[in-house]
């Protein structure tokens, strides 16, 4: 790999993750969990001491673990974070100078919850401030005094935003792995014995009954 692609991809990696910790911790989670289960089933793929036929029974249970554990930990995770974000994006969860910003704009006496909803999202009222210079229903003077510490304001909501996404993530984390994703597996890993179980009783019957079938009459009345 040359070293400007390294650079490229490290620097895009920050752009991206930078911002949003819990996003990373959520993607890397995932990452770690599937080659986690490629390992278990390398492990078992190379071990002589398993048997052929548990192997058959054993590789197809860890990869269905695997899937859960990937899956469930991505969704959970990701919906929690989902709830942070979308908690602090409609201003429930919102520091003290970033409601003292968007009270400054709201010059039409909206609740801080109904003018960030009109809006759309904080990020959106800041990113069109960013870009626009500009906002609906905002006077010109009130305007000018809010471009002033925009910046400010901005920076203070993206490390909050970044902060709870955090918190968030790692909470759901917590859960995922802890909590429901053993217990998933363990109902999956069940029902994968069982019906072991159930083919090894199947093939055990099947090979008496062909034993039993397949005597010689000879022998049948041969008694010591």
């Amino acid at each position: 790999m040359s070293p400007n692609l390294f650079e490229n991809l490290i620097q895009k990696a920050w752009n991206t993750y930078s911002k949003d910790v819990g996003k990373s911790l959520i993607h890397w989670g995932s990452v770690g969990w599937v080659f986690s289960s490629l390992a278990q089933v390398f492990a078992i793929g190379i071990n002589k001491n398993i048997d052929k036929k548990e192997k058959k029974f054993l590789i197809p249970q860890e990869l269905s673990d695997g899937a859960v554990n990937v899956g469930l930990y991505y969704t959970i995770t990701q919906g929690i974070k989902s709830l942070g974000d979308w908690l602090v994006e409609s201003g429930s969860f919102i520091k003290k100078d970033t409601a003292d910003f968007l009270n400054a704009i709201n010059t039409r006496g909206l609740s801080l919850k109904d003018f960030v909803k009109q809006h759309g999202s904080i990020s959106k009222i800041l990113n069109n401030l960013k870009t626009n210079r500009q906002l609906a229903g905002v006077d010109s003077a009130v305007l000018n005094s809010a471009l002033a510490v925009l910046d400010k304001s901005a920076d203070s909501f993206s490390h909050w935003k970044n902060g709870i996404g955090t918190v968030f993530t790692i909470c759901a984390s917590v859960l995922a792995c802890n909590v429901i994703t053993p217990y998933c597996r363990n109902k999956i890993a069940s029902g994968f014995q069982k019906k072991h179980i159930e083919r090894a009783n199947i093939l055990k019957d099947n090979y008496y009954y062909t034993f039993n079938q397949g005597k010689s009459s000879v022998f049948k009345d041969f008694k010591f």
